[in-house]
C-alpha cells in the first residue's frame, strides 16, 4: 500500500471514522482497513489497548 493511502487511513482513524466509511472513501477493502486499524491501535497504545 502506498504511504499516502496509509496516512489517509490513519488520519481517518484518528477522526473516529468507521472502518466501513474508510473503505468506502479510499476504495480499500474493509479487511485491509481492519488490519491497518489493528496495527494503528498497537502503535497508539501498546500497553493497555486491545
Amino acid at each position: 500500500m502506498k504511504s499516502n493511502q496509509r496516512a489517509t487511513i490513519e488520519t481517518l482513524l484518528e477522526r473516529n471514522t468507521s472502518q466501513r466509511e474508510i473503505a468506502r472513501i479510499t476504495g480499500i477493502d474493509r479487511k485491509t482497513v481492519r488490519s491497518y486499524h489493528q496495527r494503528w491501535l498497537e502503535r497508539a497504545c501498546p500497553n493497555f489497548c486491545v
